[in-house]
């Protein structure tokens, strides 16, 4: 699931002109993901993430509000 999610994300920034939005179960957007990204419109997101995920922590994906905020303002 994670995986798919970083997908998720990567798609959005890469190819935002074939997707209207995305959904991501666990996964979050990597700095590198970040820092490339080249989204060519806000891109409306579904984020679902459980509080006791062992494998990706919820504080981790609290990080990436922010870069989520930052995509869609800047």
């Amino acid at each position: 699931m994670s995986n798919g999610g970083y997908m998720g994300y990567h798609l959005a920034c890469n190819l935002s002109e074939k997707f209207a939005a995305i959904a991501s179960v666990t996964g979050s957007m990597t700095t590198n993901t970040y820092d490339e990204c080249d989204s060519r419109h806000p891109m409306p997101v579904l984020q679902i993430h459980g509080l006791l995920d062992l494998r990706r922590s919820y504080e981790e994906t609290l990080v990436q509000k922010v870069y989520l905020t930052l995509l869609i303002i800047g």
